[in-house]
């Protein structure tokens, strides 16, 4: 079936290794050409993956959704959401970030009790904050996080990822927390703007815990760019999922069937 909205993963699928991959400025090019609707939908709240998208020619017709997105529309569609008290683990860029959208950040590390807890990604975490933290979400806070990958990377080095850190804390309190990222598929709803035909709807992505679980869960077709034959093994599970090696070869192989 023709596709009208390609929704895009961003590192790992537009940029690798700090770098646009190869004629990624021609396929977005080609899409909005052809009149497409083109999103980006990402885990990463960092600078860098926005400043990147930002220079892209065709910036001016990609729109980027990221989990602080998430929380704005929360916040639009709840008054009462940004009136509560709020600790945030991340980087510095990321809680700059989130103020700006109107959320006042407390000290994770304040006796006062506060309502809700964000964990977004960082590079180092500090432990006593984690099982500070923990304690909170026992005596009654909310804990909203921004995806589940289990590592990070950083100039070549792996440290743990978000979900590492969500895991840790899930296993201490026995707790359920509120995904506001991929796989949960209010992110992905959050990027379609509305009633939209899911039909006409593709994801691509090149991680299938994210990416292809959240557009399964979304309703949506997806893409999955991996070379991993252990991702390979786990689409079998779900519907609707195509793998191509990389963009190149989705663009040369698969996209003329869904234009």
């Amino acid at each position: 079936m023709k596709k009208k909205i390609f929704l895009f993963d961003i590192d790992g699928v537009l940029i690798q290794n700090g770098k646009f991959v190869p004629d990624i400025a021609h396929y977005l090019s080609m899409l909005i050409n052809s009149e497409k609707s083109v999103k980006l939908v990402t885990n990463c709240s960092l600078h860098k993956i926005h400043n990147f998208s930002e220079k892209l020619l065709v910036n001016s017709y990609i729109s980027i959704v990221d989990p602080i997105d998430v929380l704005l529309y929360m916040g639009t569609h709840n008054k009462d959401f940004f009136t509560q008290s709020f600790a945030i683990i991340g980087t510095k860029e990321i809680i700059y970030r989130v103020q700006n959208i109107g959320i006042k950040i407390r000290d994770i590390t304040s006796e006062e009790k506060i309502d809700n807890i964000l964990v977004f990604e960082k590079i180092h975490y500090d432990q006593d904050v984690i099982t500070k933290a923990a304690r909170m979400v026992i005596n009654g806070s909310k804990l909203f996080h921004s995806g589940i990958e289990r590592t990070t990377s950083s100039g070549g080095e792996i440290y743990p990822g978000v979900g590492a850190i969500i895991s840790q804390i899930r296993y201490m309190t026995r707790k359920r927390f509120i995904n506001l990222g991929k796989p949960s598929k209010f992110i992905i709803d959050i990027a379609l703007e509305g009633n939209v035909d899911k039909n006409e709807v593709l994801f691509i992505g090149d991680n299938y815990e994210t990416d292809i679980v959240g557009a399964n869960n979304a309703g949506i077709d997806s893409i999955l760019l991996s070379p991993d034959k252990l991702q390979i093994k786990k689409k079998k599970k779900l519907k609707g999922v195509i793998v191509c090696k990389d963009l190149a070869d989705f663009f040369k192989f698969y996209y003329p069937k869904f234009n």
